[in-house]
């Protein structure tokens, strides 16, 4: 009965774990909806100025009114109702951006860079007890500095990709 109970819990756990991987919020308009095809226009004009494949991006709506835009490691991009709001070449810009973060690799970048130090300060920690928890100061601070950087690039990559699609950036 124990071994059936914890099977129960470990299969509840990994579902549950995968619904944690959406933004609150997020939802998919169906795909008549004019908001659908103007984010579907603009990631494609976008991901092709880019020299990238268009079929590898997708796109879901997060219910905010603040305007913001954000990407997982798989090419989805999460795009906030208050964005959609702006002016197009606004919304061009800020796709751009998040087209420049997946064609730089990025977020796959910042992710090795976290479970490198993690694993780093872990082994550390087996020999010398206590310092292992030195991840939790250190990991932040590096990653952050980090992502400035990625930022920053993809600022630059962003301008180019703009102007290939007909921005005078």
């Amino acid at each position: 009965m124990t071994w059936a109970r914890g099977s129960v819990t470990a299969v509840a756990a990994v579902f549950l774990a995968g619904c944690a991987g959406f933004p609150h919020g997020t939802y998919f308009p169906p795909p008549g909806d004019p908001t659908t095809a103007r984010m579907a226009a603009t990631l494609h004009r976008a991901a092709v100025a880019a020299g990238d494949d268009p079929g590898h991006y997708s796109f879901a709506f997060v219910k905010s009114r603040t305007a913001a835009a954000y990407s997982d490691e798989d090419a989805t991009f999460y795009v906030t109702d208050g964005l959609m709001r702006l002016d197009p070449a606004v919304i061009d810009a800020v796709v751009a951006h998040e087209v420049a973060h997946e064609v730089l690799g990025h977020v796959g970048a910042r992710r090795k860079l976290s479970l490198s130090l993690s694993a780093g300060f872990g082994a550390v920690g087996i020999l010398a007890p206590g310092v292992g928890l030195l991840d939790f100061v250190v990991n932040p601070l590096v990653v952050r500095a980090f992502g400035r950087r990625q930022e920053l690039e993809a600022d630059q990559k962003a301008v180019e990709i703009l102007r290939a699609m007909g921005h005078a950036a």
